[in-house]
């Protein structure tokens, strides 16, 4: 039966168990089942607390319903809620409005329950509304992400293997059967323009749908999510909306009046509304077959089965088929039931021939409308066949019926009529003479008033004729106790009750063969109205199949369009590629020659500086053994000096006590002069040994080949100068004890001055 009234508020359709697995919840489904209208099922989808349920409240033309929670940091909506209502511009339709449950919750974190419920959407849906914020951007089609999966998460059906799809033909495949696409965009703040130029919201979703030219994993991940939104919802549109109302009143947006809304909100949502209304079409099965309620509940509960089953739902096949099945034994059931309840209205047991004829030809052309109305898929036409032989058996016991209700009703009548010639018989009244006359006279009034006695029904004839030869007997009797008639008259009177009685006996055949010859009647009108049903039947499900080939036609070549675009597109990329290729070898190869001269040339100095050092290194050897030989030699003229001055080293002492004071303050300054000087030739020393280690290092950052021979190099430099050093301090303290002592002596201040002077310089 149709849904009563409407539904005051909307139903959990969809929600989830105790395992946190997708469940159908059984008042939902009772609801759809009592729809037998077309339903029109416009789904939403979106991310959480972006006010997908103000827009469905919209929708149905409702202030409250569907529940909104705007300004909560919890979303509200959980599962899949349905709100069915009388369509507001098609009459005999039914709208079905799904609020799906906000997608990426923190709190849920479940993305495996995110894909379920986008792919219910778009499954269950013959229109879809994706609700998002602010702009069309990147980053809102990476939220989409859901889109590029659904190829992976629904079947198309018809094949065993998936690999053995092929993948245009998949493509194709969930164009024709996806639903149209509404992208909407609330708190829309920016310029519908591009390039300077006005555009239109459809015109702005397609330039934010074009794809980016290039190769790459960046580029394709930038096309995905692109690519799919065009070949899976050829037919797509956009809608963008204002905020309705300030940041301090959006709490109060359900209860605030329409003139309390932006002007320009009121209008875009009109706008919505009416497109909503007119291109959302009536949900079809595969064969252009509109759903009805109960058609849709099938629907729902297999794709919810097999989804929380873990499996991947099948658009085609075993879904059909099962929809099939149970509307098609539906709309028998309904059509045999309307056949009796009429026939039982129309038809007054007993009933003539064709009363009872024409009274079953009409109800079996209503319960033909009803079936084929309702039917879909009825494979070889069985179930066409089924209710063709249930009216057949319904109508024949019905002619059983009609028949026994006639015999009882005409053989009742026949005893009341003759009741009183009975009387008569018995009494005698007719054994007298002239008594067969009056007898006869009797009975044919009788005969007379029983034939018109109107409803008598089909055996009138028949239990006459029984009656008749039943008092056959009788009539011999009183016929030939009657002596008034002699033998000849009594011959003639047999022979006229024998051609009565064949008289009768012919009517009552006649009337058996008008029964049969109208059965065959019924039989052969029945057949042709099935025939003619059933070429309409043909007629209609070959025009809903030709529409749907022409949308199919329509949406494969748009897409093929789109292919032949993304096509030409690669193309470009890859003859781009090629040429870039093609540079890129070049320039490698290039840079390769530029790498090989450049080592050469490192190689080439690096040799030179190696060389360059190792002189360094012989001078700094011959530095080292003609200091040595220098200090060897000054040791060797200091001893000859020193042996040659011990002769005169009595007439000095003398003298040298005379200047021993001043001689010892001169020798404490000259001693410091000297330290300075070996102090500063250090400090020199130690700065050249630093910069040449220093040196020494970053060559060996650069060229760490030579890192243990530079090393080794510094070792034995450092080593011979701390040499040297050792050397020459020995040969001051050597020097400053032999001065002490000749301090000691008187006449050698000279001596020892002299050779301070000689050695040192001064």
């Amino acid at each position: 039966m149709p849904l009563q009234g409407t539904m005051e508020a909307p139903v959990c359709l969809i929600g989830n168990d105790d395992s946190a697995q997708l469940a159908i919840m059984p008042d939902a489904l009772e609801i759809l089942n009592r729809i037998d209208q077309p339903v029109v099922v416009v789904a939403i989808v979106g991310f959480y607390r972006t006010g997908k349920s103000y827009l469905m409240n919209q929708l149905a033309g409702k202030k409250k319903g569907f529940s909104l929670r705007i300004t909560t940091i919890q979303p509200h909506t959980k599962g899949i809620w349905m709100w069915c209502l009388p369509h507001p511009t098609k009459p005999g339709h039914t709208l079905v409005l799904l609020d799906t449950e906000g997608l990426g919750d923190a709190e849920k974190g479940d993305s495996n329950n995110d894909s379920a419920l986008f792919t219910l959407a778009v499954l269950l849906s013959s229109l879809m509304v994706y609700n998002s914020m602010g702009s069309i951007n990147q980053q809102a089609l990476e939220q989409l992400h859901f889109v590029p999966e659904l190829s992976e998460s629904i079947k198309l059906g018809g094949k065993e293997n998936k690999q053995d799809e092929d993948e245009d033909d998949d493509e194709e495949g969930f164009a024709r059967v996806f639903p149209a696409f509404v992208w909407v965009v609330r708190d829309f703040i920016l310029q519908l323009e591009i390039d300077g130029k006005d555009v239109t919201e459809s015109q702005y979703l397609e330039y934010m749908l074009t794809l980016k030219k290039g190769i790459g994993k960046r580029v394709m991940e930038y096309n995905l999510p692109r690519e799919c939104i065009q070949r899976f919802f050829p037919t797509r549109n956009c809608f963008v909306f204002v905020r309705p109302v300030s940041r301090d009143q959006i709490s109060k947006l359900e209860s605030l009046p329409e003139h309390a809304l932006d002007p320009k909100f009121v209008a875009q949502m009109r706008k919505f509304r009416d497109y909503v209304f007119e291109k959302a079409e009536v949900k079809k099965g595969k064969g252009g077959h509109e759903l009805n309620g109960r058609m849709f509940s099938i629907l729902v509960n297999n794709y919810v089965t097999t989804i929380a089953n873990g499996g991947a739902p099948c658009i085609e096949n075993a879904v059909l088929l099962s929809m099939a099945k149970s509307e098609n034994e539906a709309a028998m059931l309904d059509a045999e039931e309307h056949y009796k309840t009429q026939m039982e209205k129309l038809v007054k047991l007993p009933a003539a021939v064709q009363e009872l004829s024409d009274a079953h030809g009409k109800c079996e052309r209503e319960a033909l409308d009803i079936f084929m109305k309702r039917s879909f898929k009825d494979k070889d036409h069985h179930y066409q066949g089924m209710l063709k032989n249930r009216l057949e058996g319904f109508y024949a016991a019905m002619v059983v019926k009609n028949e026994n209700t006639s015999l009882e009703r005409c053989r009742s009548l026949i005893k009341d009529l003759f009741t009183t010639l009975e009387k008569n018989v018995t009494s005698g009244v007719y054994f007298r003479p002239d008594g067969y006359k009056t007898y006869i006279c009797d009975r044919d009034k009788v005969v007379k008033q029983f034939q018109e006695i109107p409803n008598k029904g089909v055996k009138a004839q028949l239990v006459l004729e029984e009656f008749l030869s039943s008092k056959k007997g009788e009539s011999e009797t009183i016929l030939q106790a009657d002596a008034n008639l002699t033998e000849a008259q009594k011959k003639v009177a047999e022979e006229k009750a024998k051609a009565a009685q064949l008289d009768q006996e012919r009517k009552a055949a006649e009337e058996r063969a008008l029964q049969k010859e109208q059965l065959l009647k019924d039989q052969e009108r029945s057949h042709q109205e099935n025939l003619v049903r059933l070429k309409a039947k043909m007629r209609e499900d070959a025009a809903k199949q030709k529409m749907e080939a022409e949308k199919a036609l329509q949406a494969e070549q748009l897409l093929k369009d789109q292919m032949r675009s993304h096509q030409e597109h690669m193309a470009q990329l890859q003859r781009k590629m090629e040429e870039e290729t093609e540079n890129t070898k070049k320039a490698a190869e290039k840079k390769a020659f530029q790498a090989e001269q450049l080592m050469k040339d490192r190689e080439r100095s690096h040799q030179e500086y190696v060389a360059q050092l190792q002189r360094k290194v012989e001078e700094a050897e011959n530095i080292k053994k003609e200091a040595e030989k220098k200090a060897s030699q000054a040791a060797q003229l200091l001893e000859e000096r020193m042996r040659s001055h011990q002769e005169h080293m009595a007439q000095l002492q003398r003298k040298m006590e005379e200047e021993t004071e001043n001689t010892k303050k001169a020798l404490e300054k000259k001693a410091s002069q000297a330290a300075q000087l070996l102090e500063d030739r250090e400090r020199s020393h130690q700065e050249n040994i630093e910069k040449l280690t220093t040196k020494m290092r970053e060559e060996a950052q650069k060229e760490r080949t030579l890192e243990g021979r530079m090393k080794l190099q510094e070792d034995l430099i450092r080593q011979g100068f701390e040499d040297q050093a050792r050397r020459m301090e020995s040969e001051i303290e050597s020097l400053k004890k032999e001065v002490q002592q000749a301090l000691r002596r008187p006449g050698l201040c000279e001596l020892i001055r002299r050779a301070l002077s000689y050695v040192f310089g001064f």
